[in-house]
């Protein structure tokens, strides 16, 4: 049996279940904009501590049943091809509420040569796994995980072929009214840390929100051709950006629109002034917006 294990367990979120329900109750207590019947969301992918204030709108919003969770990630720590996207084979995503059954991705055999087989980079991601203990706890432990690497968008077109065989994929297990789609990304990560100053030290955090909204808004109102061109008109390090323009072409083909659900940045968790922080910007998209 081939289980991806928690390899972040116990460093970037409690192992211990009482200390992580008390992690997550803790971070209930600030929650930005919740939306009815979200659909689909790009979320922030921290240690717990950082980013389930911006998760928690999201899957405690999620009440109807679904069968299917999709996460679409940055590959932080393995080189990925432009426009291409990589999938693990896997039985089971081990979480500390339980196991969650991976969906088959047989599908993409032979499909693509844009789709590549590759777990071992999957297996590491932080990017993923950090939203799987929420996923069993709040959606439930027979949803099915399918999740995927997205390498640099260059070609939109491409890119725009390999969602629509990622929606025949969805299509596949079930409607795309049961299941979730996330794009697991931080925003700015700012600081000599990141070796990203632009701006005079007293004005970083509001320039970077400033800056961050904007792209924010693009990505939950804007047309994909219209992200796409800013993003490449502007220096950012948005982590997670090319699995975000991954799920706003699937938004785009649905009809669907997102809003921005709230904005913190790592100094607002740890209360302190650090000249290197990280920003949170979480999107959510229904139907209902």
């Amino acid at each position: 049996m081939n289980i991806n294990s928690m390899i972040y367990s116990g460093s970037w979120y409690p192992e211990e279940l009482n200390s992580l329900n008390s992690l997550i109750a803790r971070a209930s207590q600030k929650l930005g904009l919740t939306v009815k019947s979200p659909s689909a969301a790009v979320l922030p992918h921290a240690g717990l501590i950082y980013s389930a204030r911006g998760m928690l709108p999201f899957f405690q919003a999620i009440t109807s049943p679904k069968k299917l969770l999709v996460i679409l990630s940055p590959s932080h720590y393995y080189h990925l091809e432009n426009n291409s996207v990589y999938y693990g084979e896997f039985d089971y995503y081990q979480t500390p509420f339980g196991n969650l059954k991976a969906a088959s991705t047989d599908f993409f055999i032979g499909k693509s040569e844009k789709f590549c087989e590759f777990s071992d980079p999957i297996v590491e991601e932080h990017g993923i796994e950090l939203f799987l203990p929420m996923a069993a706890k709040f959606l439930g432990t027979e949803i099915a995980v399918a999740s995927f690497l997205c390498g640099k968008v260059t070609d939109l077109e491409v890119v725009t072929e390999n969602v629509e065989l990622l929606l025949e994929y969805i299509e596949s297990i079930c409607g795309f009214d049961e299941v979730v789609l996330i794009a697991s990304s931080d925003f700015t990560h700012y600081g000599k840390r990141f070796n990203f100053t632009p701006y005079d030290e007293q004005e970083a955090e509001t320039c970077v929100k400033e800056k961050d909204l904007e792209i924010a808004r693009l990505f939950a109102e804007a047309s994909v051709e219209h992200v796409v061109k800013r993003l490449d008109e502007q220096d950012h390090t948005i982590c997670g950006v090319n699995a975000a323009v991954v799920l706003k072409i699937i938004m785009e083909k649905k009809g669907v629109s997102g809003v921005v659900s709230d904005y913190y940045n790592s100094n607002d968790i740890t209360n302190k002034k650090d000249e290197s922080f990280v920003s949170y910007c979480p999107i959510i998209f229904s139907k209902q917006i």
